[in-house]
């Protein structure tokens, strides 16, 4: 069976220079109101940050990136622009590219072990970024 797209799509960038509410060493999630967000801020003050939302259809990663960058800041706008206010500090610090791909889910397999060898968790299922 092939891997099926959840009807999400994933982006996420690196920024720097923002102040953002964090523990060192903890992922933060975000639920929003229409789109989830996560970031992680590194020791050295570098910020990882992620979000997906639906995305309608069944969009390659090549047909995502042929988006201009402009394009995906104003979306990211649009999602965002009434979350809490480091969302978008955090967006607008982005300097490089935000990148963007289709969430495929992988369909679990049949046997979950074979002779003396067993698969458990993300191994044998590894599920979406948004449902895992």
């Amino acid at each position: 069976m092939e891997p099926e797209y959840t009807g999400l799509i994933s982006f996420g960038g690196f920024a720097r220079g923002v102040q953002v509410p964090h523990e060192p060493g903890t992922q933060h999630m975000i639920f929003g109101k229409r789109a989830f967000f996560g970031y992680l801020v590194r020791a050295d003050g570098e910020i990882f940050w992620f979000g997906n939302h639906d995305y309608p259809g069944k969009p390659t990663r090549q047909e995502l990136q042929s988006i201009p960058q402009r394009e995906w800041r104003r979306q990211l706008n649009e999602l965002y622009h009434d979350e809490q206010p480091h969302v978008m500090n955090i967006i607008r610090a982005t300097q490089g590219d935000i990148g963007v791909y289709p969430i495929y889910d992988m369909i679990s397999a049949p046997a979950w072990y074979r002779d003396s060898a067993v698969l458990i968790g993300d191994a044998i299922h590894a599920v979406s970024p948004n449902a895992g």
